[in-house]
């Protein structure tokens, strides 16, 4: 990106974060923005979150979501349910459900085999803890050094679409029922019903696409996601209590 037009996007970050207290002056200077204005300041501002900034980073972040917020109301007002759309909405639906599905069953693998450790007294093992997070990024267009960092962000915002995963501790045992219970596994809640018009009444609609939906994705970006990661973290540890000296120094 050139410094000319880097300065005006600086420009206008800047006019946005004085404005930042002031919803309604945000909404209206957002609405003057052509698309891929709003993908390159989304982008500029998720650049300053790790950067050198003037501005308190809870602003910055805050401010990102709200231009993708005007951004996924752009395309989703353009957006038609075609007949391709629709099954190729209903195949990346499916592909994340798998992907939960895959990270369960693999969590629960590794909690069993935890499990006998624990049972045998391990030496080292005295508690542990299991996530199980997915992550999903699509492919946007427009300049390619604005585009990534968006898709990143977007990325990143499914990374906080996790299950609490499972944990051994005193006061609960992991178990195949917490599979069943998962909110992103759980077939008995379908989540096909707030953001699609009767469009998915009689098909099964999973918890990740719901809460990409009730974040900044908009159906475009869901659409066209290119990659799905499956993150199974395993955390263990051996703590040891210090005895009281039993005679001074």
């Amino acid at each position: 990106m050139d410094s000319a037009k880097d300065y005006k996007i600086e420009k206008e970050i800047h006019l946005l974060m004085a404005h930042r207290t002031k919803c309604d002056v945000v909404a209206e200077i957002l609405a003057g923005y052509e698309l891929p204005m709003l993908v390159k300041i989304a982008a500029k501002l998720s650049c300053m979150v790790f950067g050198i900034c003037k501005y308190p980073e809870y602003d910055v972040k805050q401010m990102i979501k709200a231009v993708l917020r005007e951004r996924k109301k752009r395309l989703d007002a353009d957006f038609q349910w075609t007949d391709e759309n629709r099954e190729r909405f209903l195949a990346i639906n499916n592909e994340l459900y798998e992907a939960c599905a895959k990270g369960w069953q693999e969590a629960l693998k590794i909690a069993a085999a935890l499990e006998k450790r624990m049972k045998r007294r391990d030496a080292f093992l005295k508690d542990y803890e299991i996530e199980i997070m997915i992550q999903a990024y699509p492919r946007i267009g427009g300049e390619r050094d604005a585009v990534d960092n968006v898709a990143a962000y977007l990325g990143e915002e499914t990374l906080r679409c996790m299950d609490s995963g499972l944990s051994h501790c005193h006061y609960s045992k992991v178990n195949s029922e917490d599979f069943q219970k998962s909110i992103t596994i759980d077939k008995s809640m379908n989540w096909n019903g707030e953001y699609f018009n009767g469009e998915f009444d009689n098909d099964f609609i999973c918890y990740p696409i719901h809460y990409m939906l009730d974040r900044v994705w908009s159906f475009a970006d869901i659409l066209f996601i290119r990659d799905i990661g499956v993150d199974v973290r395993v955390s263990y540890q051996y703590n040891k209590v210090i005895p009281k000296r039993t005679q001074e120094d």
